[in-house]
């Protein structure tokens, strides 16, 4: 039996939404870390007893004003994909206040951007003006995945050990829907990871059976300005 691939753009929903900074180059959470920092995930999926796994590594080639460029290479048991991604930054959209468990909190809502460059479809990310924390994201659906996310933070300080250290995580939780499948996403973010993303875990229901899909960081090299 052949697992579903979870689309990378899903299992790496908070691609462009991870910190807030102020500062005379546009927000990203790639912005901040210097050209040939690299992140390295392993990735896991099974459906019954049908096991896969491969990972994906990112590295940072370019900065520039107007955006990065990643080199992204993907593995998985005899597929090995290597592809540049230029990525613009993303747009600031508006500023308003989210209500969640544990209070409202002033917002930036950020357009998301995808690896391919552009704006993922109806991609917002609420981001806490104050903390820099992740409190939301939510898009529609559109395109050809067809995939629709929306996941709001249930808690907002959870430490999560990956890459040999621990991260103060915000724990967000939501629903997925693909073309094919639907299910429940929980993403574990920090400021502290290039891309935000420490770990996702994915349930959806595929033709009968539920696809589980484990996304974890296991290396992290570079360093900040």
């Amino acid at each position: 039996m052949k697992v579903l691939m979870l689309p990378l753009s899903a299992a790496a929903v908070l691609h462009g939404a991870a910190l807030l900074q102020e500062t005379d180059r546009p927000w990203d959470p790639w912005a901040g870390w210097r050209e040939g920092t690299s992140i390295r995930y392993r990735i896991r999926k099974s459906a019954g007893p049908a096991r896969q796994e491969g990972e994906v590594v990112k590295v940072l080639k370019e900065v520039t004003e107007r955006g990065y460029v990643l080199e992204v290479r993907d593995s998985e048991l005899t597929r090995n994909e290597v592809r540049r991604a230029e990525v613009p930054f993303p747009r600031k959209l508006r500023e308003e206040d989210l209500t969640i468990e544990g209070g409202t909190f002033r917002c930036v809502v950020r357009e998301m951007v995808s690896e391919g460059g552009d704006a993922t479809s109806g991609g917002e990310a609420w981001v806490d003006r104050e903390s820099g924390q992740t409190l939301k994201v939510a898009y529609a659906g559109e395109g050809a995945e067809g995939t629709a996310v929306e996941l709001v933070a249930e808690v907002r300080d959870e430490k999560v050990n990956a890459a040999g250290r621990d991260f103060a995580c915000v724990r967000l939780k939501g629903k997925i829907r693909t073309r094919f499948a639907s299910g429940t996403i929980t993403q574990w973010m920090s400021p502290e990871v290039p891309g935000g993303v420490v770990k996702t875990v994915s349930e959806l229901t595929f033709q009968g059976s539920v696809v589980r899909t484990e996304m974890e960081l296991e290396e992290l090299k570079g360093e900040r300005p």
